[in-house]
């Protein structure tokens, strides 16, 4: 008597990968919290400095530190991404930007590789509908990949087109090559011809459904012995009318504005204090939120920034707290998050229901700032 088990082991398969996927989303989000929590103090004390700091040379060290900060968040994010389903935030970006600004992130490490670099961007390239973090993301990623198959140096080019309705941006190596054998796995989680050590397997994976939910594909060539390219193709769709909103935060007068910052991160809460004073808000910290309550009902506030995830009291329930205590500070309050807004169902609910605005960790003085003078305007 025989038997065929093929299906049932894909099943099997299957469901141990899925597995694998529910594991590595909620270790993830912790990841998450930690690392974006670690991250504010970089993002927002170097954006400070570069609103201060007049040396040219101090402050393209500052710029590439915050942007390599930025960048940092944006890879934790792809890994959720990946992870979990999120809709991409698309908005109109300039893909020859785009393009600069990665580079600009990779100069120091060309250098040091040995790697030229050729940049071809096309003249009046169109603006295209995108998630801009996301898609710094790929071109991270196939740059970084770029680089690594080129030990010994080589020349890494990058270019962008325009062309019939689509615009394609191309990173191209004369690296190592991939094997024929081997393209059509490329883009499976997990998969990764690199040494132990050297790569997870998920970074083509994130590209890849990355620029699917932006509705375009990647195509890739290569010939081993003489390298590899990736081409981004995108759609051009019609671009909504945008609303122009000046990021200015001067349109209330700060003074008097008394605002308590909670988060039993000493890290985060410091800077965001530290901001809040240095735009002329009266800024309180308090670190544990079980001390918070006595000194809402002692106090006449007119803002609280919650951190969401702390221990013994998270901020939804500190939040029904304080309404509790102070009905009338129902509409003041703001939340910050070191997780993505679109995966934790039960933050999302919390904010879908009192409509209070959440900060998603790293952010900026000039992010946080805007969303202060928003909420106190009562332009919620």
């Amino acid at each position: 008597m025989a038997r065929d088990v093929t299906e049932k082991r894909r099943i099997e398969r299957s469901m141990k990968f899925v597995e694998k996927l529910a594991f590595l989303g909620e270790t993830a989000a912790g990841i998450a919290h930690e690392l974006n929590n670690r991250l504010v103090p970089v993002v927002g004390y170097s954006e400070l400095l570069l609103s201060s700091v007049k040396d040219e040379r101090d402050r393209r060290m500052l710029r590439l530190i915050h942007e390599s900060a930025l960048g940092c968040k944006s890879i934790v994010q792809s890994l959720l991404e990946f992870a979990r389903e999120k809709e991409p935030k698309k908005r109109s970006i300039d893909p020859n930007l785009l393009v600069d600004k990665i580079l600009s992130l990779f100069t120091y490490k060309l250098n040091v590789e040995g790697i030229r670099l050729i940049k071809d961007l096309s003249h009046e390239m169109p603006s295209i509908m995108a998630d801009p973090y996301q898609m710094e993301q790929v071109l991270i990623n196939l740059i970084n990949n770029a680089i690594q198959a080129m030990e010994g140096g080589g020349t890494l080019s990058v270019r962008t087109q325009w062309e019939g309705g689509r615009i394609s941006i191309t990173v191209e190596d004369t690296g190592c090559g991939i094997p024929e054998h081997l393209l059509d796995r490329i883009f499976d989680p997990f998969f990764t011809t690199k040494e132990p050590g050297k790569g997870t397997g998920l970074g083509l994976s994130v590209s890849y459904g990355i620029v699917k939910s932006h509705g375009g594909e990647i195509k890739v060539r290569s010939e081993v012995g003489k390298g590899t390219a990736f081409t981004i193709v995108l759609p051009v769709g019609p671009l909504p009318h945008e609303e122009k909103r000046a990021i200015d935060h001067g349109h209330i007068e700060r003074r008097g504005y008394k605002i308590l910052v909670v988060d039993d991160d000493r890290l985060v809460g410091g800077m965001v204090k530290e901001v809040l004073n240095q735009a002329g808000y009266e800024a309180e910290y308090v670190d544990d939120p079980e001390r918070c309550i006595p000194v809402i009902e002692g106090s006449d506030l007119d803002l609280i920034i919650i951190d969401v995830r702390m221990p013994k009291l998270d901020g939804r329930r500190l939040y029904q707290l304080i309404v509790k205590a102070r009905p009338d500070y129902r509409d003041r309050v703001i939340f910050m998050t070191g997780e993505l807004l679109n995966l934790e169902r039960g933050l999302k609910e919390v904010i879908d229901r009192t409509g209070a605005p959440c900060l998603q960790k790293p952010f900026g003085p000039s992010e946080l700032l805007e969303v202060v003078g928003r909420v106190l305007r009562g332009d919620r």
